[in-house]
């Protein structure tokens, strides 16, 4: 792994949704050499229509560098003894009024749904008992932030699938209005970040590439104050130029708190060549 200290790099951010970029490269639109994805699912996606679309290049995933839990979150208004803490999912389902977000817009929102739909596949007339449940949460869709405002007012407070970084960052930023978490005994997926290559990189592509893995596990990157951290959820697409060594690891877009989390969901990079030190 190089020192990102020692290096002469620059990656600019801009937003993306993960599943807008899989759209993008499946109509020719990508330009981007690195995606910073936040589930294998996507690029199970992206693998998938590259079988029928040749022309979309070959993706590498590199080694994960951020993972966050995905739990059910749960406004202060229904937080209890049996709806926080370890419990199964259909604890949840079965005491809980439920929300969820688009599964475009939030990946923890699709992780959730496959991990309970495949858990309960397994068992005789399992899919059948939880339908009506998951069919009524998918027509009350709400953005997570949006829930996490409603879930201040008894009335209107919902339980939802979310991330702990996103539970995180909002008790960060709204003290005065707490959620806590029903965390899943079993089938508990993960957000998981990684760098992934898009097409062969060049030289000078893959030493920018190792200058910004270098920087995203960094202690300055795992270390971001609470104060710092964004609103739940954004998807990003980059570009490069000359910086002085040491800017990435200034300028982090991951955290650690309990663990390594992520901050933002679905990233491209457009490289230039690294400069010198």
């Amino acid at each position: 792994m190089l020192d990102a200290a020692k290096l002469c790099a620059e990656v600019t951010l801009a937003p993306i949704r993960s599943g807008d970029f899989v759209d993008d490269a499946s109509n020719g639109q990508v330009t981007q050499q690195l995606w910073i994805d936040d589930a294998s699912a996507w690029e199970d996606l992206y693998n998938g229509r590259r079988k029928t679309n040749g022309e979309m290049p070959q993706i590498t995933p590199g080694a994960s560098f951020a993972t966050t839990p995905v739990v059910l979150a749960v406004p202060k208004p229904l937080a209890s003894a049996k709806t926080t803490g370890p419990h199964a999912w259909i604890d949840g389902l079965a005491t809980l009024p439920l929300s969820a977000a688009d599964v475009r817009e939030s990946t923890p929102t699709a992780l959730a749904f496959a991990a309970v739909w495949q858990q309960f596949a397994n068992l005789p007339g399992g899919t059948d008992s939880i339908s009506d449940a998951f069919f009524e949460i998918v027509r009350s869709q709400i953005p997570v932030e949006k829930a996490f405002e409603n879930g201040a007012n008894t009335k209107t407070a919902k339980a939802l699938p979310a991330s702990e970084q996103e539970i995180y960052g909002w008790i960060t930023a709204h003290a005065d209005s707490p959620v806590s978490a029903l965390t899943p005994t079993a089938a508990m997926p993960m957000v998981d970040y990684s760098v992934v290559r898009i097409g062969a990189l060049d030289a000078a592509a893959t030493k920018t590439t190792q200058a910004l893995e270098a920087a995203l596990v960094t202690p300055a990157a795992q270390e971001v104050s609470p104060r710092r951290l964004p609103r739940p959820r954004r998807d990003l697409v980059c570009s490069t130029g000359r910086r002085h060594p040491g800017h990435l690891a200034q300028r982090p877009h991951h955290h650690r708190t309990a663990g390594l989390r992520a901050d933002r969901a679905g990233r491209a990079a457009d490289l230039a060549a690294p400069a010198g030190p």
